[in-house]
């Protein structure tokens, strides 16, 4: 990373703040996040911005989310990066996500259950 990469002194910057708290940055420090290592990511919501990430050596990462409309970027870090541990970044980063996600589980499972039962548990009985 150049010295005059701006990346550095916004991560020191965001690193001492909680977690998920956002800083609005200008939209010119999109420029240099190939050299900040930072890549794309499908992963993260809204799902109508563009997200990058970078992890970091303790697994944390940080998180840029751009909106195309707007002339800023948002930036936060998160205390599990996806890409490492999905189900932990849910539970710990985004917890509505992972009450979501365990919400349809349970209800395919009672659904799953349902028809199993409705199927063979007929065929065991007669």
């Amino acid at each position: 990373m150049s010295t005059d990469n701006p990346w550095r002194k916004v991560m020191h910057l965001l690193l001492n703040q909680p977690a998920h708290l956002s800083i609005c940055l200008p939209t010119a420090y999109l420029s240099y996040l190939n050299d900040a290592g930072f890549h794309p990511s499908s992963l993260g919501t809204p799902l109508n911005a563009y997200h990058w990430r970078k992890t970091l050596p303790d697994e944390r990462s940080i998180h840029i989310l751009y909106f195309p409309t707007q002339p800023s970027c948002y930036v936060h870090w998160d205390i599990v990066d996806p890409g490492i541990d999905p189900i932990e970044h849910l539970r710990i980063d985004y917890p509505s996500g992972y009450q979501c996600m365990v919400g349809i589980i349970v209800t395919l499972t009672i659904f799953l259950g349902v028809y199993l039962i409705s199927k063979y548990g007929e065929d065991q009985r007669n």
